[in-house]
């Protein structure tokens, strides 16, 4: 048990473990080893393919979004534009209604 001093008693301090020794002999581990790096920087590899993939479908969709927002734009001004149009012509629709209201009017007195 660790020792004690008035009244405090102090932990053994915790073993560290050891780290492993690779044996360098052992010509499976190092073949081993040589497969798994390979096998990463074939998966890095292919993960760098994926990104660039995706960045380069990110830029495209960012442009079918401005295209779609500057189509959607000219949209809404030209239904600007045909409601003015419509108002335009249903003022003028009214007007002749009046005019040949008066004009049938003046002829039946």
């Amino acid at each position: 048990m660790a020792p004690a001093l008035l009244g405090f008693t102090f932990a053994s301090p915790i073993e560290k473990p050891k780290p492993k020794v690779k044996n360098v002999n052992d010509s499976s581990r190092v073949a081993g080893e040589g497969e798994e790096i390979e096998e990463l920087r074939m998966k890095n590899k292919r993960l760098l393919q994926q990104l660039e993939e995706s960045r380069r479908k990110e830029a495209e969709l960012r442009g079918e979004v401005e295209e779609t927002r500057i189509r959607f734009h000219r949209a809404r001004e030209a239904e600007e534009r045909l409601c003015t149009q419509l108002g335009e012509l249903e003022a003028e629709s009214v007007e002749q209604a009046r005019a040949y209201r008066q004009e049938i009017i003046s002829l039946t007195e």
